[in-house]
C-alpha cells in the first residue's frame, strides 16, 4: 500500500542519515544499557579467559544488589539476555569498561548501521491491476488435527526459563520488598529516600539520584547568563539608564556585577524538588520567596501577570516582567534537575544572594560592610569580598557543606524588622502577598508559590503541609514558547491568572514560632519519611579517589546506623 512505501521511504532516508552506530532503537536500548552499567561493580576472577562477577546498584527502589556472571569470550551472561537478544545487557557493558574495550563490537552485525541501510536499501515496483494477476493452480492444505483450542481466562505467559528462574535449595529467601536476608536486622546499603511517596512519586528521575548511583560523580552546571557584556560597557550612557529605570530594573543596577560560583549553583540544584519548589536541607523545606525577590533587588511583585498575546514587549509589559521574575528562576531550576542538563540560565545571581544570606558557612567575608546602602538589600554584597575563607568552584564541597548542615547553622529570618525598616519603601511594598499561596505567571511560564511549605522563612511555625497547587506540575512544566507565535496565553492559563488576580485572599496565616530553627518532632518525623536523605552514597568507595572527599553523608550514615542498632 502507499503507507507502507511512505514508510519504507522514510526509513531509507532515516538510514542514509543516522549519525550513530546503530539504528535508534538499538541505540536506546545501548544506551540504557549503558546507564545502568556505571552503577555496577565488577571482580575479574580470569582476565585470560574473560571471566567476570558482576554485582548490580542497589536502585531507589530498593531492587538490584544481584550477582551475574559474564564469560566475555564465550558471548554469554547468566542474565541470558546476551545470548537472547544479541545485544550486549548492562552487566556486560560494565566488564567492558572494565577492560576498556569497544563496547560497539559487542553487538551483532545484524544491528549495524550499516546492516539497517542494506535492509532499506531495495526498489519498490508499482504492483499491476488484479486483473492481470495470474491464477494459482494450486492451494494451502491445512491440518486441522494441528488446531490448539484456546482455554476459557486470561493466557498465560510461555516465556523461554533459563538459569536467572533457578534458585539454589540451600540459598535462604529473601524479602520482597527491601530484597534483604530475613535475619539481617537492618539495611546492609542505605536507602536514600524518600520512604513514602506522597510528596516524591516513585521513580522520580532526579539529578540526586544520579549523583548517588555514581552516574555523576563531580560534573557542575555551566551557568549561561547575557549581562556580561552589558556591564563591559560602563558607564552606562544616561539615555539607556533611563529606559532601564522604566521597564523597573534600575534597583538592579544598584547591586551591580557579581560573579556566579557554579559549584554552588550546583549544589543546591542537587537539592531542589520540582515537585514542591523548595530546597530538601537536612534542616527541612526551605526556597525563594516573593519576600526575597523584593527585598533583595527591590523588584515590584505585586501586580498583573506577565501575559497576552506573544508579540514584542512594551516598556509596561517588561515593567511587569520585574513582578514575576521568581516563575522563571523556578522554571529554570526545575529544568536542571534532569540529569541530562548540562547548563542552567535565569536569574542566578539572585539565588546565590539567597544562599549568601541564609548560609553563613558558604558566603564570603565583606572587607567592607555596608549595613545600611540606600538601596536593595542585596547591593550591600556589592562591595569587596575575602574569599580566603570560603570553599570556590568545588562542587564536593558546597555538597559536603549541605550534608552537614544543622538547624544553627541555617539563618531562617535574615530579614529582621529594623532591617527591613531601613530599606527603602519599594523594598517592602508588596509585603502583603509575600504569604501568597498562588500561581507566578510570565508569559508561557507557570509555577506556583508555596510559602505554606516555609513558614519557619516568615518567623511562623511549621506544620505538616498538604499539597496545594502541586497536582498539575507536570503539565505545566511542559509548556514553553516555542512554535507558538501570536499565542494567547490569557486564554490558555486563564485559571491560573484567576487565582494570581484573587492573590490577596490566599496569603497563608499561621502561628507564630518560639525559634524557627527547631521545628516540632512531628514535622520532623514527617520530613525525613519523604526527603532525599543521601545525594552522596556514604558506602561508595573511588578507586583512585581525586581532589576533596566529603565525610558528611558517611558520618550521617554511621550515626543513622547505629541508632537502628
Amino acid at each position: 500500500s502507499d503507507k507502507r512505501i511512505e514508510l519504507f521511504k522514510k526509513r531509507t532516508k532515516e538510514a542514509r542519515h543516522c549519525r550513530n552506530p546503530f539504528p535508534p532503537k538499538i541505540w536506546r536500548k545501548f544506551e540504557n544499557s549503558d546507564q545502568k552499567a556505571g552503577s555496577h561493580r565488577v571482580v575479574e576472577f580470569d582476565f585470560s579467559s574473560g571471566v567476570y562477577k558482576v554485582v548490580t546498584g542497589r536502585r531507589v527502589d530498593g531492587k538490584g544488589g544481584n550477582t551475574q556472571t559474564v564469560k566475555y569470550f564465550e558471548k554469554t551472561c547468566s542474565c541470558g539476555k546476551w545470548q537472547c537478544y544479541r545485544l550486549p545487557c548492562s552487566h556486560v557493558l560494565a566488564v567492558c569498561r572494565h577492560r576498556r574495550d569497544n563496547p560497539g563490537s559487542l553487538v551483532d552485525p545484524q544491528f549495524t548501521k550499516r546492516r539497517w541501510a542494506v535492509q532499506y536499501s531495495g526498489k519498490f515496483t508499482p504492483m499491476p491491476h488484479r486483473d492481470t494477476w495470474l491464477q494459482p493452480d494450486w492451494e494451502l492444505q491445512v491440518d486441522r488435527s494441528k488446531y490448539i483450542a484456546r482455554r476459557a481466562g486470561r493466557v498465560r505467559a510461555r516465556r523461554i526459563r533459563n538459569e536467572m528462574d533457578e534458585r539454589d535449595p540451600e540459598e535462604p529467601r529473601k524479602c520482597t520488598n527491601c530484597h534483604h536476608m530475613a535475619d539481617i536486622p537492618i539495611q546492609a546499603d542505605p536507602h536514600p529516600g524518600p520512604f513514602v511517596y506522597d510528596v516524591i512519586p516513585p521513580g522520580s528521575v532526579n539529578r540526586a539520584y544520579s549523583i548517588f548511583h555514581g552516574h555523576i560523580v563531580g560534573d557542575q552546571l555551566d551557568v549561561r547568563r547575557c549581562d556580561r557584556g552589558f556591564w563591559e560597557h560602563t558607564p552606562i550612557p544616561e539615555t539607556v539608564l533611563h529606559y532601564i529605570r522604566l521597564a523597573g530594573f534600575g534597583v538592579v543596577l544598584e547591586c551591580g556585577y557579581m560573579m556566579i560560583d557554579h559549584a554552588l549553583i550546583t549544589s543546591l540544584v542537587e537539592r531542589w524538588r520540582p515537585e514542591t519548589h523548595t530546597f530538601h536541607l537536612p534542616v527541612g523545606e526551605t526556597t525563594v520567596t516573593l519576600q526575597d525577590i523584593e527585598v533583595l533587588w527591590g523588584l515590584p511583585i505585586d501586580g498583573p501577570p506577565v501575559t497576552g498575546i506573544d508579540t514584542s514587549h512594551t516598556i509596561e509589559e517588561w515593567r511587569n516582567l520585574c513582578e514575576e521574575l521568581l516563575a522563571t528562576l523556578y522554571r529554570s531550576l526545575c529544568a536542571a534537575t534532569s540529569p541530562l542538563r548540562s547548563s542552567i540560565a535565569g536569574p542566578l545571581v539572585l539565588l546565590q544572594l539567597w544562599a549568601w544570606e541564609r548560609i553563613p558557612t558558604m558566603r564570603p567575608d565583606r572587607v567592607q560592610p555596608l549595613e545600611h546602602y540606600p538601596g536593595p538589600y542585596g547591593a550591600r554584597w556589592n562591595v569587596q569580598l575575602d574569599l580566603h575563607r570560603v570553599a570556590r568552584h568545588v562542587v564536593s564541597i558546597f555538597r559536603d557543606q549541605l550534608t552537614s548542615l544543622r538547624d544553627l547553622q541555617f539563618i531562617w529570618q535574615p530579614y529582621s524588622e529594623d532591617v527591613l525598616a531601613s530599606l527603602p519603601a519599594y523594598c517592602t511594598a508588596g509585603r502583603a502577598i509575600w504569604r501568597s499561596v498562588t500561581y507566578l505567571i510570565c508569559w508561557g511560564v507557570v509555577e506556583p508559590h508555596l510559602p505554606y511549605r516555609v513558614m519557619r522563612q516568615f518567623g511562623y511555625h511549621q506544620s505538616v503541609p498538604d499539597m496545594r497547587l502541586t497536582e498539575n506540575q507536570a503539565a505545566l512544566h511542559s509548556l514553553d514558547r516555542r512554535g507558538k507565535g501570536n499565542q494567547n496565553w490569557i486564554t490558555t492559563h486563564g485559571a491560573y491568572i484567576d487565582v494570581w488576580t484573587d492573590r490577596h485572599s490566599h496569603v497563608e496565616d499561621g502561628v507564630v514560632a518560639e525559634d524557627p530553627r527547631y521545628p516540632s518532632d512531628e514535622y520532623r518525623q514527617w520530613y525525613r519519611e519523604r526527603t532525599v536523605l543521601y545525594v552522596s552514597n556514604p558506602t561508595r568507595q573511588l578507586t583512585f579517589p581525586e581532589g576533596f572527599q566529603g565525610d558528611s553523608a558517611r558520618a550521617q550514615y554511621l550515626v543513622s546506623f547505629s541508632y537502628n542498632l
